[in-house]
């Protein structure tokens, strides 16, 4: 992915934290699970024109891992919004999220 592109998508990434962060709901969340997935889309495509050089040493892409792990973190946060005190939990998954999406992206 090109830098602008990168930045482009962290900009609405932001967006879409903040207004998770500002309006709990299912909705929010709904709208952020899906920037992530467009997300996790562009950083497929630009990994197969490289895909070469990014097999594990059991012959398996590493990307497809964290994709998994970041689905997983995805439903965890849907899941969250049914607690008691969702927002210091879905604060967290956030964090998470953005991290694995870094460990993608860089």
């Amino acid at each position: 992915m090109a830098s602008r592109d990168v930045s482009n998508v962290w900009t609405r990434l932001d967006a879409q934290e903040k207004q998770v962060i500002a309006q709990l709901s299912l909705e929010s969340v709904n709208r952020y699970v899906k920037t992530v997935k467009e997300l996790l889309e562009e950083a497929l495509k630009a990994h197969q024109v490289k895909a070469g050089g990014y097999f594990s040493p059991l012959g398996h892409f590493r990307y497809l891992v964290r994709v998994q792990a970041v689905n997983k973190e995805l439903e965890r946060l849907r899941q969250a919004l049914m607690t008691p005190s969702p927002l210091h939990i879905v604060m967290k998954r956030l964090e998470l999220i953005r991290g694995l999406l870094c460990d993608i992206l860089m």
